[in-house]
């Protein structure tokens, strides 16, 4: 199995890459790893710049896709810019995919959660409480190729829920979500309140 991590950057959380969510990235030794948007390459990552086009979250949708197609690992994990992979991460997926036997219409959701005030607070998807067994947030996932080269995030409507939607559309498509609580972990690094 192979994996591509790919990081959709902008450029107003450059310090957050730097500071946190790159090393935290380069740390797991992904097959692959990408990051699209406005930032710059590095020990560990090509860039792939990537020009603003509607000025809204839909330009998320556009880099995932252009990730996708610079890469050629056989799985995708998609991450927002503004959160950190925990230094386990790649050792609690091997042993998933190895214990679950992850198959070609399977998707992984990883547990996400953020730290305040010492305090470990559990976000949507993943984490106990916040089972949403509906759709897999754009903050972070691991897909098959397959299924982005079948539904890529650009088909999604450009909505504001555009990661609802797409998960609705690979849903509807026979496509499975496995929601992680304990492990797989990703954190979000950005400053304020989190986004749900």
């Amino acid at each position: 199995m192979t994996l591509a991590c790919v990081v959709i950057a902008s450029a107003h959380r450059r310090e957050l890459l730097d500071t946190l969510v790159m090393p935290s990235v380069v740390a797991q030794g992904f097959d692959e790893c990408v990051v699209v948007g406005d930032y710059h390459s590095g020990d560990g990552w090509r860039h792939l710049p990537f020009r603003p086009l509607t000025g809204s979250t839909i330009d998320a949708l556009f880099k995932r896709d252009v990730g996708t197609v610079a890469t050629s690992a056989e799985w995708l994990f998609y991450l927002c810019d503004d959160h950190r992979v925990h230094p386990d991460f790649s050792k609690d997926l091997a042993t998933f995919m190895q214990d679950v036997l992850v198959g070609p219409h399977d998707i992984i959701v990883p547990a996400r959660f953020c730290e305040r005030n010492g305090e470990k607070i559990g976000l949507n998807m993943g984490w106990p409480g916040y089972l949403n067994h509906s759709y897999c947030g754009g903050h972070g996932g691991i897909f098959p190729r397959a299924a982005i080269q079948e539904v890529p995030w650009s088909l999604a409507p450009w909505h504001r829920n555009w990661d609802f939607m797409h998960s609705r559309i690979l849903q509807e498509r026979g496509y499975n979500f496995h929601y992680q609580s304990g492990s797989l972990l990703i954190e979000d690094v950005g400053p304020g309140e989190p986004w749900l």
